[in-house]
């Protein structure tokens, strides 16, 4: 049986958690939650205490889905790491990508760091999904203010909270049709987590520019959970940069 009203959400962390709820607290027809893994415990909890039907990704999860011969109204995308391409774009008649970084600027893994790392202009995006990554029109967007010197950590939760604001003002004319989605602009570059992790640890004998050096340190600055790092000698060493500004009389 085919049920195009439902939703089925893709959901990880702090922004899937947000945003799932809000969809609960405005009774949305949410068919199914997929959970990116099981340590999303915040997420699992709330699919249970609303009795939602979820399941935590594994690589049959989408196949299970189409097996199961639904057909969903939206597939929701909300900041689930997992690519989503090919079958799983047909589980939907419409699809909406929650991503976190402007477009066309920066796509692809971890928008925070690049974004500090390449100058980018820092914001979040609301898209279509298709068959490329984050290359889909665009039905909102919103900047997200950066300044000198804040860690890839500090930005990654500023653009958490302007995702999390944009969809809610953003999603009831999506759903409703009145909002339009627009093409993006050409250029652009995706980025990969494999390019991350190679950009993140540097040799000791490699020469940087002081400015270069430190926004590098600040890009890749995660804390508790990553940092920039040296090779030194066979071993790897944590490098992160306090800086503060000097008062002067």
């Amino acid at each position: 049986m085919l049920n195009m009203s439902q939703l089925l959400i893709f959901a990880a962390k702090r922004v899937g958690y947000e945003l799932t709820e809000y969809l609960i607290t405005k009774n949305s027809p949410i068919g199914r939650v997929v959970i990116a893994n099981s340590n999303d415990t915040r997420l699992i909890r709330l699919c249970e205490r609303n009795i939602l039907d979820y399941e935590i990704f594994d690589e049959n999860t989408v196949a299970r889905i189409a097996q199961a011969r639904q057909k969903y109204s939206w597939l929701l995308n909300l900041w689930s790491p997992h690519i989503l391409t090919g079958r799983a774009l047909g589980l939907a008649e419409y699809r909406l990508n929650v991503h976190p970084g402007l477009l066309p600027y920066c796509r692809g893994n971890d928008c925070a760091a690049w974004t500090i790392r390449n100058h980018l202009p820092a914001g979040v995006s609301l898209i279509e999904m298709d068959k490329r990554v984050d290359t889909g029109a665009v039905y909102a967007e919103r900047a997200v203010p950066l300044t000198f010197p804040t860690t890839g950590g500090a930005l990654h939760s500023s653009l958490e909270k302007a995702a999390i604001s944009l969809f809610k003002e953003a999603w009831p004319e999506i759903q409703a049709g009145d909002l339009t989605p627009v093409a993006q602009a050409q250029g652009g570059v995706p980025f990969t987590r494999k390019e991350t992790n190679r950009d993140r640890v540097r040799h000791e004998s490699e020469k940087m520019k002081i400015g270069d050096l430190v926004e590098w340190a600040l890009a890749h600055d995660f804390q508790p959970n990553s940092t920039a790092e040296i090779e030194k000698d066979g071993k790897r060493y944590a490098l992160t940069i306090n800086l503060s500004p000097l008062q002067f009389n």
